[in-house]
């Protein structure tokens, strides 16, 4: 397996929900603890915008950008449910950006993972 894909695919499980000691498993790191890295890595990479090292907070941010991809057609051609969901997403993500702009010295980048795969690395 190529590392794009591995890397592509740690996503994709993680997006969905899959436990990081699953993770591990299906994709053969040595420990859960090398899947929570690679993971963290790759959503600050995918998240510059957001100043933390919290797992859950990036993954929703992450999920919340599929979601609004998912309906953002839908609403530009008037769909009123879908401009809706587009406009509570987007207030989702305002509300996670005033979450970590409330705590700024204990959401600075400083680690590798917070969250709920196993706290601070």
């Amino acid at each position: 397996m190529s590392t794009r894909s591995r890397e592509q695919d740690l996503l994709d499980f993680a997006r969905a929900g899959v436990t990081i000691d699953e993770i591990a498993r299906r994709l053969d790191y040595p420990d859960p603890d090398q899947a929570r890295v690679a993971l963290a890595v790759l959503l600050r990479e995918a998240t510059p915008e957001l100043r933390t090292d919290d797992v859950a907070v990036l993954l929703e941010w992450e999920r919340l950008d599929r979601l609004h991809v998912a309906v953002w057609p839908k609403a530009m051609k008037g769909d009123v449910a879908a401009v809706e969901q587009a406009l509570r997403i987007g207030d989702r993500r305002r509300q996670i950006k005033a979450d970590l702009a409330r705590a700024p010295q204990a959401q600075e980048r400083r680690g590798v993972a917070t969250g709920p795969w196993g706290g601070a690395r």
